[in-house]
């Protein structure tokens, strides 16, 4: 009987399983796994693996993942005898080493290499290309005198090996300065069976996807589009059984397109997506103007049908893909309903919303009330729309929502009141929770939008005095950016990207030679560590001393919480979790024990009271709950916790901005998490 094997084409370590298989003569009966439908977080995948991760094999109820676990367990359990994993400990024990080898430092250090520049839009790191070198000139002491990486003979060390060189060498790594490597390498491609189908094509895939990325992987700093980009090809570009031919011309900003992203991952339909920088004039470009001379998005080419229109997209979707008519009903009656909400959108909604914001986000132009009111009359119409219904063409999502979410949704993102409309109000929320992979197909964009828009509209704005160093993604940042607004204090935000070692360059260090994040310039005074930092805003600049007080008993509550924060929660939250982000470790049972344990603790704190300090927040709340949400955003349960359950919620709805402040970056944190974790 075929073993079950969840995979992505192009992945390194779901290649590796899939060389050895094909040795093996192992029937793999291959699942291939959405991860940007999300389908690695669906709850019968993730009871099945809860890392969620692939490869991952079941071979009649026996799950297991990790690809190099997976190629001993082949061995052991298929294979014809032990030459491939030897059991005798000294011989074993050399292929063991070599698969460590492998996992913890050639395919790391490739993985450190490609990782930043496919997923962030950074440029190559020569150091980090070094490093890779470096690596394989292990490999090539390793098989110096012997034929093979663990001895005279072919092993699993060999197939895991061989997959990261290729790597490698697709990511434009000179191998011909390792003549052992040369010789081993090109015996192993010939050794194995089905190499090239099997394994350099996904070679060449992630070559091609990282030689473009100064093309189409650079023209945006939005980092959910260049993971929808990578895992668009990784489920299509290679995979000959299943390769997509839908282009998509899109830009993630933009509401129409993100309406077809939310339909067509509705649909089951997978899209190769293209983005298009509008900003650097890529839709006026010949190639473009000749398949869409409207030069617009979203543009969609299904093998040569071209269509424009995002609601036309839509339509036609549903009516070639749909496995059934709920989304956008045959009955003439149902679909006509449907039809008259789509063209609501486009004539009344999404027109009014361009018509108030478009002149001031583009054109500097103050805010026209005339304007606003026909935008409020329009959320009037909606509102009435949805009376006495769950969505809005009858009790059953359509097309219609899809088209209309992206507009309320853009619209809330820009500072619009959407709860003075009660219908409209219950139905975004219900919205948010149940349109699949809302997050990150819609509200990802819709925080990049209302960035673009606030970039715009504070353009001429005076320069804020106290300069905040920073990365959204890190807790103690957002910590700080959450005290600041609770203060009043205006910060002057100063992205740091430490992916391109921005904190090592020689102005920075000079400014705080411990060279981290956050750091706050207030005039000459310069202070890094975020606790530092809240404790010198609220004695600076609180207009009372409610988040900080001056009572020594009550101040000294405050700071307990903080050093526990700094030296417990948040150290065992590092410790825990860092070796699987940054190294690719399963969780170690012992370290997630003591965060466990941290957060017992912090339940005991806050049995009786409403905040970490007392009854009324103070400045120790921001720093553990930009922790603990972190820890909820990669999974955490912390429903065990009730008492910290029922304050984190209350902080959700009570604190100013939490949506922007700390759920946005606790978003790309997962993003980065979920990217690197798809990949062992």
């Amino acid at each position: 009987m075929p073993l079950d094997f969840y995979y992505i084409p192009p992945s390194p370590p779901c290649r590796s399983v899939m060389l050895l298989a094909k040795l093996l003569d192992v029937e793999l009966n291959f699942k291939t796994v959405n991860i940007q439908a999300g389908e690695h977080l669906a709850p019968e995948f993730v009871q099945m693996n809860p890392q969620h991760t692939v490869p991952t094999l079941d071979d009649e109820g026996f799950i297991l993942w990790e690809s190099r676990a997976i190629l001993g367990y082949l061995v052991n359990q298929y294979g014809k005898d032990d030459s491939l994993y030897p059991s005798e400990p000294k011989k074993r024990a050399l292929v063991d080493q070599r698969l460590y080898f492998d996992a913890g430092t050639l395919h790391q250090r490739i993985f450190d290499y490609f990782f930043p520049v496919l997923f962030l839009g950074l440029e190559p790191q020569d150091e980090k290309k070094e490093k890779i070198a470096e690596a394989v000139g292990y490999l090539n002491t390793f098989l110096e005198g012997q034929e093979w990486a663990a001895g005279e003979s072919m092993t699993i060390a060999d197939v895991a090996l061989v997959v990261s060189v290729s790597n490698a060498e697709a990511f434009g790594v000179d191998i011909s300065e390792f003549p052992n490597v040369v010789t081993w390498y090109e015996k192993a491609k010939e050794s194995l069976p089905g190499y090239e189908e099997i394994n350099q094509a996904g070679a060449n895939t992630l070559g091609e996807m990282f030689r473009s990325k100064l093309s189409a992987a650079q023209t945006g700093n939005d980092v959910s589009s260049r993971f929808a980009v990578y895992i668009s090809a990784v489920l299509g570009k290679s995979d000959i059984r299943n390769k997509m031919t839908i282009d998509f011309y899109y830009l993630p900003l933009s509401a129409p397109c993100r309406s077809v992203l939310l339909t067509a991952n509705a649909l089951g339909v997978k899209l190769n997506l293209k983005l298009l920088d509008l900003f650097k004039g890529e839709h006026l470009k010949p190639e473009f103007l000749k398949l869409n001379f409207q030069h617009c998005i979203p543009t969609l080419d299904d093998n040569g049908f071209v269509l424009w229109e995002s609601r036309a997209i839509l339509c036609y979707l549903s009516d070639q893909y749909g496995k059934n008519d709920s989304l956008y009903p045959k009955d003439p009656k149902k679909r006509a309903v449907v039809d008259q909400r789509l063209f609501f959108d486009s004539g009344t909604l999404y027109q009014r919303f361009l018509d108030y914001y478009s002149p001031i986000m583009f054109s500097g132009a103050e805010p026209d009330t005339a304007k606003f009111a026909k935008l409020e009359e329009g959320f009037q119409f909606f509102d009435k729309y949805l009376e006495g219904q769950t969505w809005v063409a009858g009790t059953h999502l359509t097309i219609a929502d899809l088209a209309l979410v992206t507009t309320a949704s853009s619209a809330e993102a820009f500072g619009f009141d959407v709860k003075k409309y009660p219908n409209v109000s219950k139905w975004l929320a219900n919205a948010k929770k149940t349109i699949p992979n809302y997050e990150e197909l819609n509200h990802a964009g819709c925080m990049d939008y209302k960035q673009f828009y606030e970039s715009k509209t504070k353009k001429n704005e005076i320069k804020m005095p106290i300069d905040l160093y920073y990365m959204a993604v890190s807790p103690p940042c957002r910590a700080v950016t959450m005290a600041a607004s609770a203060l009043g204090v205006e910060l002057n935000l100063k992205f740091l990207d430490l992916y391109k070692g921005e904190h090592m360059t020689t102005e920075f260090v000079k400014l705080t030679p411990q060279h981290c994040v956050p750091t706050m310039v207030d005039n000459d005074f310069v202070l890094c560590e975020s606790r530092a930092i809240i404790c010198y805003l609220a004695d600076k600049y609180g207009k009372d001393d409610s988040l900080y007080p001056k009572d020594p008993k009550k101040r000294a509550i405050v700071n307990h919480r903080l050093f526990f924060e700094a030296t417990c929660m948040s150290q065992r939250y590092a410790d825990y979790y860092a070796p699987i982000l940054y190294q690719g470790k399963e969780g170690d049972p012992a370290k997630l024990k003591r965060f466990e344990d941290a957060f017992v603790m912090l339940d005991k704190y806050l049995e009786g009271q409403t905040w970490a300090a007392g009854d009324h927040i103070t400045i120790a709340d921001f720093p553990l709950i930009a922790i603990i949400s972190s820890a909820e955003i990669f999974g955490f349960d912390i429903t065990r916790y009730p008492n910290v359950s029922r304050w984190l919620a209350n902080a959700k709805k009570s604190i100013p901005k939490y949506e922007e402040l700390n759920h946005a970056g606790c978003l790309e944190y997962k993003k980065v998490m979920d990217a690197k974790m798809i990949l062992f």
